[in-house]
């Protein structure tokens, strides 16, 4: 009886533990997507288009037909789409104030200085980088199916 008890306290503990931890990754994606969300309206502009938030394993044709709509008619917009990392949670976004676009990139490990592009800018602590789009701009659907700009 004393062994079946102990079983209930340890599985009893291993559940609290895997609640805790699923908690603290929902809050923590949270927090990357706000930061990011932050950077988009900040380069797009309060009257922004936004053109949704794409998960992991969703469809992002409406939002990437919205953006290349937005982006003909010269209005400004944001989209953001969550792309799997190998060991980091990724945000990749695009933005327009109704000029040039900027590709905003969010990463949790963090992103390295050694190899950014012309232009590019750290911010929180490394985790965003912004880099702006070349002239002229060409959109193209990367290998995870969000729009990009820069190679």
């Amino acid at each position: 009886m004393a062994c079946r008890s102990r079983s209930r306290r340890l599985f009893s503990a291993l559940l609290n533990i895997l609640c805790v931890g699923l908690v603290l990754v929902a809050c923590s994606r949270s927090k990357d997507d706000d930061v990011t969300l932050q950077h988009l309206r900040g380069i797009a502009g309060k009257d922004a288009t936004d053109c949704g938030h794409i998960g992991l394993h969703q469809k992002p044709d409406v939002a990437s037909d919205c953006v290349l709509a937005a982006w003909n008619a010269h209005r400004p917009f944001f989209v953001r789409y969550d792309v799997q990392g190998i060991d980091s949670h990724l945000v990749f976004g695009l933005a327009s104030g109704g000029g040039d676009i900027f590709s905003v990139k969010y990463d949790s490990m963090g992103w390295a200085t050694d190899d950014l592009s012309s232009g590019a800018k750290l911010f929180d602590s490394r985790h965003i980088v912004v880099i702006p789009c070349p002239h002229p701009v060409r959109l193209f659907a990367a290998s995870g199916g969000y729009l990009d700009c820069s190679r």
